[in-house]
Formats: structure tokens, C-alpha cells, sequence
């Protein structure tokens, strides 16, 4: 399928594949936007990329910040819902979202498997070097990082890793500092290969249509919540917990199985 566009004073003609071009245009509803906005901003991240990674004297490192003493007793280190308390859930939805396109259809679209979205435990275990998965997790994400291979992130995963790593019920020894929590996640924002992801107007649809699916109970609703919005932008969501393997349309890895 063609599509064209015009830019200033230039035209063109650009040949790409339906499939591509399907998802695009439902990203272009999502965002509010249009379908020419969408392709310059695209070209805009790639094309700022390819410079990031020319100028990068150094691979970029996962920020660790000093712990000791390990995780509470009770705690699963592997588990988001045993990590949070239960007023750290999903926060209200304030706005009603009108759905233009059934969350089935996601299910369907080819996945292109270039981008991570990391869940919040592994986070935690990442910036902890007191965590029990810390070794684990770090070896596997620097090794990731190597390459500056492309990361999304969103605001409520950032939030979930700060709130456990300020939060000292959740640790034996001192939990870390506010500062250094906010300035380890303002890194990651700030990594070269860093992609902001967000709720779109199907968001809501599928995170009712995975909760269904899995019989979801409340500590279960962060979990689809997560797992629904990696579906949408099509991320490999990297997680401790191998219980995202129930829901149908998520690409999930396991960091303990693989």
C-alpha cells in the first residue's frame, strides 16, 4: 500500500506493507494524531538514534544504587503485587475512554520484537544489589544494553520501582534514598535507546478483555494492566514472575527461565 506525504516543499511516495501501515494508522488514533505526524516523529526517534549510538564512547550501564540487608521476610521478590502494597494499585482512571477498534485485533497484528518493556520487579531487582535476582537481572540487562538496543518505559512502572525502593517495610537494611530513587529513574528515561509508551483508547478494553481471560483477582489487575499495555506497543515484557504467561497476546520472558 502506498502512502503519501508532503513535507514543506517536498512530496513523496513511500511503499509500505499493509500490515505496517494498519498499525500505524492505529497508533495515529491513539496518540490523536495524524498519519503524517506519526511517520515524521518515527523518523525523527529512528534517525536520532543512529546519532545517539555513534557519539556513545561507553555502553550504558543499568544504575545501581548501594542496599544491603536484602528484602523483608514475607516479601517475593519476584511478585509486583507482593512488592506493593495495596493502596499502591492502578491509579483511577479519571477520563472514560470510547474504544475505536476491538483489543482483538492486536492479538492478530504481526509482533516485530525490538523493543523491551521491563515489568517492576525486575527493575527493583536491577537497581538493588541486595535483591536476590540482583546479579541475575543486571548481567542480563547490561548485556541488553551493550548494543543500546531499544527500552520502552512508562510512568507507572517507574512510580511502582520508586515507591518499593523508598519503602522500608519492603527491606531488611535501609531502604534508598527519595533522590536516589528519582535520579535513578530520570536515568533510565535518559537512556540513548529510551521510548516513552502510554495508555492508548484501547488500553482499557484490553486490560478488561486479559483480566477476563485470566480470572483475574485484585492482586491480578496491575499484572493486566502491565501485560495490556505491552500488547499495545508491541514490547517483550520482561518480567521475574512467570504467571504472565497466562495472558493470551503477550510476548513475556521470564528472566529466571531463561
Amino acid at each position: 500500500m502506498c502512502f503519501c506525504a508532503t513535507y514543506k516543499h517536498m512530496r513523496t511516495t513511500l511503499d509500505i506493507s499493509d500490515p505496517i501501515l494498519t498499525q500505524a494508522k492505529l497508533r495515529a488514533v491513539e496518540d490523536r494524531t495524524s498519519l503524517k505526524s506519526l511517520v515524521e516523529d518515527a523518523l525523527r526517534k529512528y534517525l536520532f538514534a543512529k546519532e545517539a549510538t555513534s557519539y556513545l564512547s561507553e555502553p550504558f550501564q543499568f544504575p545501581v544504587l548501594p542496599g544491603q540487608g536484602g528484602m523483608a521476610e514475607g516479601i517475593d521478590p519476584t511478585k509486583t503485587s507482593s512488592l506493593l502494597s495495596p493502596d499502591d494499585d492502578i491509579p483511577v482512571l479519571l477520563r472514560e475512554i470510547s474504544p475505536v477498534e476491538v483489543s482483538s485485533l492486536y492479538l492478530s497484528l504481526p509482533k516485530s520484537n525490538k523493543m523491551i518493556l521491563l515489568d517492576v520487579c525486575v527493575l527493583v531487582a536491577a537497581v538493588r544489589p541486595d535483591h536476590p535476582h540482583h546479579s541475575l537481572v543486571i548481567g542480563k540487562l547490561n548485556s541488553y544494553f551493550l548494543h543500546n538496543r531499544p527500552m520502552a518505559w512508562n510512568g507507572h512502572l517507574l512510580a511502582g520501582m520508586v515507591r518499593i525502593l523508598i519503602n522500608p517495610r519492603a527491606w531488611n537494611g535501609a531502604s534508598s534514598s527519595l533522590e536516589g530513587a528519582l535520579a535513578t529513574a530520570q536515568k533510565l528515561t535518559e537512556y540513548p535507546g529510551a521510548n516513552h509508551i502510554a495508555p492508548g483508547v484501547s488500553h482499557w478494553r484490553l486490560t478488561q478483555d486479559l483480566a477476563r481471560a485470566v480470572n483475574a483477582k485484585a492482586e491480578d489487575i496491575s499484572d493486566a494492566f502491565h501485560a495490556a499495555l505491552a500488547i499495545e506497543h508491541d514490547c517483550e515484557f520482561w518480567t521475574l514472575d512467570r504467571d504472565f504467561s497466562r495472558y493470551p497476546g503477550l510476548r513475556s520472558l521470564c528472566l529466571l527461565d531463561d
